[in-house]
């Protein structure tokens, strides 16, 4: 899976807003809020990943169970994917 075109995400005041570029795509609606966690994950989907490979560097970059992780990584994914925002 990977990010479609069309979005950016933005760093403001410590928070991660994911908005999308040249009008709103279909199904789109407002913008995403994200903390540092999914700001990372975000950008490890600038190139082709699978759910198990996002834990991986997931756990490489933070203290965290991979109990944790793998909650975190499934959040991550089904918002991104009720967004429409993911290629799977």
């Amino acid at each position: 899976m990977k990010l479609k075109k069309g979005y950016i995400m933005k760093e403001l005041a410590g928070r991660y807003v994911v908005l999308p570029v040249g009008g709103e795509p279909e199904g789109f609606q407002g913008m995403i809020q994200m903390n540092v966690t999914g700001g990372f994950l975000w950008e490890c989907l600038s190139e082709e990943r699978t759910k198990q490979e996002l834990i991986d560097l997931f756990l490489e970059k933070y203290d965290a169970s991979r109990e944790d992780a793998e909650a975190d990584v499934n959040t991550f994914i089904e918002n991104l994917s009720k967004a429409g925002i993911l290629e799977v």
